[in-house]
């Protein structure tokens, strides 16, 4: 029985086999990294940290799965490649053209179906199933790394997996807050209209770290979504959808409201308030700009009202947001992912002297 949001040990003891090929060996590597190696489930969050140390420890991008590895540092060279673009169609254009070059053992590609862009990534894998532990984790960060790179939650419609394995468990993805489908090939899906989305202007960024920061933002805005049933993430998307509906149609202002509701399961009212929550939060947690000066941004008439509307879909001030967002960041990026990172680059550096 699958359990939403959470990640089976089974599978979780697969995507380990490179470091732990035993269930003994298993339940000994979870525990170096202190996590109950007796749970039946994982958190998303634990699963990562076993991966980023099973990185560390064979010294491999692709943990023991591949018939060729990937060094360290190759994952953030590629986001590097992928931040020189300057839309996200560019991105994806040097990212498919760089591995193809460079990185043949882990062709990311990606084309237009429809209004859907589908992307996707082929490792060379030991087995299908091997490949398919790979190709799930990266295709998550990468997803988040569009996300990172354009300053927009790019909202995934659907995560494609071609291992069996996950797929016989898993139907929904809590990272991506998307369904799972099994295919003949591991990518994912987002609406079309973000393909133009520029990149965000940044200074001294680590797109790696940004790519993992994102997913916290994510993370931090789903028990608001539980709480308000507001489609934060989806919001954008689902107003793109429906203006090129409505746009086929010469409706009045009473068929609009009809149409929206029937079509996206809200208001207009609930799909401008999420767009606008959504900006809000992520300016919050992702810059150092004032309330004053966000409140600008998203032309509302001044500090107060922009207050009042944050704390009404949030439940907590702009203040409080940012101070619980940047702990959260701080204790499960820094101390878990971040510190990790760091030694696996210093691994790296010793290597070559």
């Amino acid at each position: 029985m699958s359990i939403k949001g959470l990640i089976p040990a089974e599978w979780v003891a697969f995507q380990m086999r490179g470091v732990a090929p035993t269930p003994e060996a298993f339940r000994a590597f979870v525990r170096e990294a202190e996590i109950d190696p007796e749970t039946d489930w994982f958190t998303p969050t634990e699963n990562k940290r076993l991966i980023l140390k099973a990185v560390l420890q064979t010294q491999d991008e692709h943990y023991g799965h591949s018939k060729s590895g990937q060094p360290f540092g190759a994952t953030e060279l590629s986001f590097r490649v992928l931040n020189s673009g300057t839309t996200v169609r560019e991105a994806l254009n040097l990212l498919q053209n760089f591995t193809a070059t460079l990185m043949p053992n882990h062709l990311i590609r990606w084309q237009k179906d429809d209004q859907l862009i589908s992307v996707s990534v082929e490792v060379d894998g030991l087995s299908a199933e091997d490949s398919g532990a790979v190709e799930l984790t990266y295709n998550i960060l990468l997803a988040f790394a569009l996300s990172a790179f354009s300053g927009n939650l790019i909202k995934i419609e659907k995560l494609i997996s071609r291992a069996t394995n996950y797929t016989n468990y898993m139907h929904y993805n809590k990272d991506l807050d998307c369904p799972v489908v099994y295919g003949d090939f591991s990518g994912f899906q987002f609406h079309a209209q973000h393909l133009d989305l520029p990149r965000r202007v940044t200074s001294g960024a680590t797109p790696l770290n940004d790519a993992i920061r994102w997913g916290l933002l994510a993370d931090k805005m789903r028990p608001i979504m539980d709480k308000t049933h507001l489609p934060l993430i989806a919001a954008e998307s689902l107003k793109s959808q429906l203006e090129a509906s409505l746009k086929e149609r010469n409706v009045d202002l009473r068929q609009k409201r009809r149409v929206t509701r029937d079509e996206t399961g809200y208001t207009l009212r609930d799909l401008q308030k999420s767009i606008k929550a959504a900006q809000a939060m992520t300016l919050i947690a992702t810059t150092n700009k004032s309330a004053a000066e966000i409140a600008s941004d998203l032309e509302f008439s001044d500090e107060r009202s922009f207050r009042r509307f944050f704390v009404d879909v949030t439940g907590c001030t702009p203040a409080e947001y940012r101070t619980v967002y940047q702990e959260v960041a701080a204790g499960e990026g820094r101390n878990i992912f971040r510190t990790i990172i760091e030694e696996a680059n210093e691994a790296l550096r010793l290597s070559r002297e």
